[in-house]
């Protein structure tokens, strides 16, 4: 048997500083630790194990795609967060205040990402909250928690301490307040749209952009012309139907066409099918399963006027999985209809494509139009703290915007149509969100805003335990090669190959590089968390500088400062936590090993 330290990276305790000791900077045992996996596992067997049997290849790219970093496992366990809600629902100081704030309008997925824009049926594009396939009816404190764990995710990714961070999800909080306050006060605010007319910063400047291109720029990236006529490129993305298949997404597509109310329908050739691709989607939710793109008309003969609709189905959502109500269980029957519905109540003026259907009599379809205009929020380049907070303060707005439009009194009928609103579930919900969430926060408005900056730090950081497991990889060794020679044995010293019954998909791309092989027992202790003496250089040397000029002076270290650091074979980054005279403790963004 072989003993390779350290393993995969799927679980990592922020506070370890060995991981075979018993230290008492832990912040959880590891009995903790493992009833937390425990807890985990029962928790993805419970929602998805049907779903793991049915597409086994489809949800082993998800979890390796959850498993990248804190964010990525973050967004793809919503099913986790919610269940974790739930345990503490009972103690929410906020929704016993008032119980009619736990049956609003929420979106069920609201993280950091699940913003960007849009264009309305009017031609304005806007800034807002994208993305209701797990939309719901539930505690409006469920979104805003899972908004502010997100934040607390990202920025602590971009190396920013515990004390920015807790002020950029403060400005969050407090500019969501200050929306709800507005439409208190004025109720007309609700039609007021985020746009490049009243935004600035990264918003502003995300709008804007959205301006650029054309519908055919558009087309012209997923289609081609043949014949005169336009289709779709083919690719290992996009790939034909097979007759049985077309003939199904045909009939659901039917049936799709029904749902549109009469509003909002376009001509009957608008809705005439060119072209069918099944799509393969690359997003951590997808777990594999199909989509399908649909070329139509559109409303004029004219190629420029096509218009490519996506076909998706629509799955249960994660908050559905803790709340047992029969009377939304009933409203919300079919996931697709649940998904208009919620997008219905929460975006103000809602796309004329947008509809559901049946495939085959068993999936749930929802189906809209591929926007030309619509861009994502990315956080890559959002970098600066001042720009950060600005940009926190539009996605609270946001999120305050989607609560209060989708009251009794705000959602407008002649804009969505009798059709759809009249199955809206609005005797259960409140009749006017902004004032039913002014009640339940009851003017201790420090007391909210401090709970929901506490939840963030506190959820956020249990979720960075999640990346790195410090366990060793038990295999058998089957072979031992040095060039071209097949070895009994092998010592210290040059290359050699080494034959193993390891996963390959854990070995690809370099991931064991600086990783230690040994007999089992036989390897030295694996840290997380590092504390070491240092000296710095007085001056960089090998650095060009300008005449006589001497070299540049090295800065101090200082805390948050995030460092490569060098162990052996293996390059890894490192975080300043703390430092003292000479000593620095720097916690390892991949665990290292000491002899």
């Amino acid at each position: 048997m072989l003993n390779l330290s350290p393993p995969s990276p799927y679980n990592h305790h922020r506070h370890h500083h060995r991981h075979h000791s018993s230290s008492s900077h832990k912040k959880h045992s590891d009995e903790d630790d493992q009833q937390r996996t425990n807890y985990i596992i029962d928790t993805f067997l419970k929602n998805f194990a049907k779903d793991i049997r049915e597409s086994p290849k489809g949800w082993r790219n998800r979890f390796r795609k959850m498993s990248a970093n804190e964010f990525s496992f973050y967004r793809g366990s919503a099913v986790l967060f919610y269940r974790d809600m739930l345990c503490d629902l009972a103690h929410d100081p906020w929704l016993k205040n008032c119980k009619e704030a736990s049956r609003v309008f929420i979106h069920g997925d609201l993280h950091a990402e699940n913003f960007g824009t849009y264009i309305d049926r009017d031609g304005v594009i806007n800034f807002d909250v994208n993305d209701f396939d797990e939309g719901y009816i539930g505690p409006f404190t469920w979104d805003i928690k899972r908004l502010v764990a997100s934040i607390n995710l990202i920025t602590y990714s971009k190396a920013y301490s515990d004390e920015k961070i807790a002020k950029i999800i403060r400005c969050l909080v407090s500019s969501y307040l200050r929306q709800i306050y507005e439409y208190c006060d004025s109720p007309e605010q609700h039609s007021i749209a985020i746009t490049s007319e009243n935004t600035r910063g990264t918003v502003n400047k995300l709008l804007k952009e959205s301006r650029l291109g054309s519908t055919e720029e558009y087309l012209n990236t997923m289609t081609t012309i043949e014949n005169f006529e336009r289709k779709f490129i083919r690719s290992k993305t996009a790939k034909d139907v097979d007759d049985q298949l077309r003939h199904q997404i045909l009939t659901a597509f039917q049936e799709y066409q029904q749902t549109i109310p009469p509003s909002k329908k376009q001509t009957k050739w608008s809705y005439a099918v060119k072209d069918i691709v099944a799509r393969t989607s690359s997003g951590i939710g997808s777990s594999g399963r199909a989509s399908y793109s649909i070329l139509v008309q559109g409303k004029t003969q004219a190629l420029e006027s096509d218009i490519i609709l996506f076909m998706k189905p629509a799955t249960q959502s994660a908050v559905s999985t803790v709340i047992k109500d029969q009377n939304l269980e009933y409203y919300f029957r079919h996931d697709g209809l649940r998904t208009v519905l919620c997008a219905y109540a929460m975006h103000a003026v809602t796309s004329k494509w947008l509809g559901y259907a049946t495939l085959n009599n068993q999936i749930p379809l929802v189906i809209n139009e591929a926007a030309t205009h619509s861009k994502n929020l990315e956080w890559s380049n959002i970098n600066d703290f001042e720009d950060i907070c600005e940009t926190v303060e539009y996605l609270g707005k946001a999120m305050a915007k989607i609560h209060c439009i989708s009251d009794f009194d705000s959602i407008e009928k002649e804009k969505h149509a009798q059709q759809h609103t009249d199955l809206l579930p609005l005797h259960i919900i409140p009749k006017h969100t902004e004032k039913t969430i002014r009640k339940a926060i009851g003017g201790n408005d420090e007391g909210f805003i401090q709970d929901m900056v506490s939840f963030a730090m506190i959820y956020g950081k249990r979720h960075l335990f999640y990346r790195l497991q410090c366990r060793p990889l038990l295999s058998k060794i089957v072979s031992l090669y040095a060039e071209q020679n097949d070895l009994a044995y092998a010592v210290p010293g040059g290359l050699i190959g080494v034959g193993t019954k390891i996963d390959p998909t854990l070995c690809r791309a370099d991931r064991l590089v600086g990783q230690v092989l040994g007999e089992v027992g036989a390897l030295p202790e694996i840290y997380t968390e590092i504390q070491i003496t240092y000296f710095l250089l007085r001056r960089l040397v090998g650095v060009r500088t300008e005449g006589d000029k001497k070299g540049a002076k090295v800065a101090k270290l200082t805390k948050n400062e995030m460092l490569m650091v060098n162990i052996g074979s293996l390059s890894t980054g490192g975080r300043v936590l703390a430092i003292k005279d000479d000593l620095a403790k720097i916690q390892l963004t991949n665990p290292g090993f000491s002899y």
